[in-house]
């Protein structure tokens, strides 16, 4: 049988350069907050495919773990997503917001008749997993299939924002596609999160 290759996220698009005068910069205590418009993000060309999900919290990260199974129920590979508290803040803030996602997912689960699904830890380390970081969430919903896209805005890119040097560069790091059946336990585990997380000052 023909060895599958190791899981790998090291290849795809560019970065997202966006223009200075599409940026909206605030100032704030301890630095600029600064507002992307991320409605015209392009999606990340890495996509993964993700059977289980399990959220790992401390005051320092976030990590996501997003496994695939094998037939037998083991796990084949997994994808860790490391986060800063204030991204998975406003993560959570965009899910649970009037008609947002969780609302949703809600409504579609209840006029199915669908059971949620806890989320849950490979019971162990795939031989296969990568681990990549992210500072800007974004959920999507349709039916039964949810998307989470992960971009990261380099720490370089945000120096030369603050220096006037330049727009802002935006890394699409990938795209996770979930069954809806999992959004209600994400957003409880978020929700618990969001409660202990610090944040930057608004």
């Amino acid at each position: 049988m023909k060895k599958r290759p190791p899981v790998s996220l090291a290849t795809g698009a560019g970065p997202w350069m966006i223009e200075r005068n599409a940026l909206v910069i605030r100032q704030i205590p301890n630095g600029l907050q600064i507002l992307l418009p991320m409605g015209s993000a392009p999606i990340p060309v890495r996509h993964f495919v993700a059977d289980e999900a399990s959220v790992r919290v401390t005051p320092a990260d976030c990590r996501f773990h997003f496994w695939q199974r094998k037939v037998d129920g083991r796990p084949r590979a997994l994808v860790t997503v490391v986060s800063t508290p204030d991204a998975v803040a406003k993560f959570y803030d965009q899910l649970s917001a009037e008609r947002g996602v969780l609302q949703s997912a809600a409504e579609f689960l209840s006029s199915r008749s669908l059971d949620e699904r806890p989320l849950c830890e490979p019971p162990d380390e795939p031989e296969h997993c990568v681990t990549v970081k992210s500072n800007v969430i974004l959920a999507t919903l349709s039916n039964q299939e949810f998307e989470l896209d992960f971009y990261d805005v380099p720490a370089s890119a945000t120096r030369r924002v603050a220096q006037a040097e330049a727009g802002l560069q935006v890394d699409p790091v990938v795209r996770i596609d979930l069954s809806t059946l999992l959004v209600p336990a994400l957003g409880e585990a978020l929700r618990q999160a969001r409660q202990n997380l610090p944040t930057e000052p608004s």
